[in-house]
């Protein structure tokens, strides 16, 4: 399956849960991740990836910019693999839902900065694609969409193909 992942341009969503993809599929999928442009929805959840999968899945994401939402709900996930889901989402402005589900009172106080990190980064996302969108519906210039992601440090040539697919 990690393999058809850059090839396929029509599969917008994918669940993986309950597969007993370990660190090894994690691997294959994320370094396929990084090269697809449609997928938008992705569950890897109730798989034992652990924090190396959660390292490796977050190097996926550095390279993707379609994917809106993430779930790796009960997949042994710690703090190090998901302060590294969470920096990969400070780089990565096309996901707006990061879910890895972990019970309120079990939180430590890393685990809950980091939380909350993880929610001001998809709120930062959110707010620029409904910007971005209300600006375009306006009849905006490409040049105009483009500014958040400059300001951001972030690639124009990725902006542009964001918004071109995002239309």
């Amino acid at each position: 399956i990690a393999n058809m992942i850059p090839h396929n341009f029509a599969l917008r969503n994918l669940n993986l849960g309950r597969n007993r993809i370990g660190p090894a599929g994690i691997l294959a999928l994320a370094q396929n991740l990084a090269q697809n442009a449609s997928l938008k929805s992705l569950s890897i959840s109730e798989n034992p990836i652990g924090d190396k999968g959660g390292e490796t899945l977050a190097l996926g994401l550095l390279g993707n910019k379609s994917l809106e939402t993430l779930y790796v709900d009960h997949a042994a996930i710690g703090v190090k693999g998901y302060r590294a889901l969470v920096g990969a989402l400070k780089q990565n402005f096309s996901l707006t839902m990061l879910r890895v589900l972990v019970s309120a009172t079990q939180l430590s106080e890393e685990e809950a900065q980091l939380r909350d990190e993880a929610e001001s980064y998809e709120q930062r996302n959110r707010i620029l694609f409904q910007r971005n969108i209300y600006l375009l519906r306006k009849g905006a210039a490409l040049d105009i969409l483009l500014l958040p992601y400059i300001w951001e440090k972030h690639y124009i040539g990725v902006a542009f193909r964001y918004h071109l697919i995002r239309q």
